[in-house]
């Protein structure tokens, strides 16, 4: 993510295998992430959760300094 809001990479990609969710951020404006996703069943495959969403960079930035707080701070 850090590289995307670098501007080195328009899109990060999440798709583990053997896993039942995909995640894709992409670049797509100057400031805005969109993100799409789905995530499956594992019991059920027919039921599934597929989403889009569209995040500003400046408030990615600031959640993203915290996380980074709170894993400096981690005991």
């Amino acid at each position: 993510m850090d590289l995307m809001l670098r501007k080195c990479h328009k899109e990060v990609s999440f798709i583990p295998l053997g896993e039942f969710f995909c995640l894709r951020f992409q670049m797509k404006e100057k400031g805005i992430i969109h993100l799409n996703g789905c995530i499956s069943d594992t019991q059920m495959p027919q039921s599934s959760l597929t989403f889009h969403n569209i995040i500003c960079v400046d408030y990615l930035s600031v959640i993203l300094m915290q996380i980074e707080n709170v894993m400096d701070n981690w005991e």
